[in-house]
């Protein structure tokens, strides 16, 4: 019989749960600046993010942090969420 491992995708899951709430609580913080200050303290965030990573690994963390990024943003977009299109007057799908 072989030994029991957490379940993958359980984890996976748990991580996407945490995330989310991390995010959430972030978000009222953000919230009314305007975006170029949104985006300089996540550039901070992401900075001390990065420090925390083996020199070595620092590049290869950061590429693989944009492309998630740009495959979240295809993602919300393909789902019907963006906030830029919503303020032109289109609604959401």
């Amino acid at each position: 019989m072989m030994p029991e491992t957490p379940d993958k995708d359980d984890a996976i899951e748990r991580k996407a749960r945490l995330s989310a709430q991390v995010a959430k609580r972030i978000g009222p913080l953000l919230e009314g600046n305007p975006p170029e200050v949104q985006g300089a303290a996540l550039a901070d965030v992401t900075m001390d993010w990065i420090l925390q990573h083996h020199p070595d690994d620092r590049a290869q963390v950061f590429h693989d942090h944009v492309r998630a990024i740009v495959e979240m943003v295809r993602i919300a977009i393909e789902a019907g969420y963006d906030p830029w299109r919503e303020s032109e007057g289109q609604t959401k799908q």
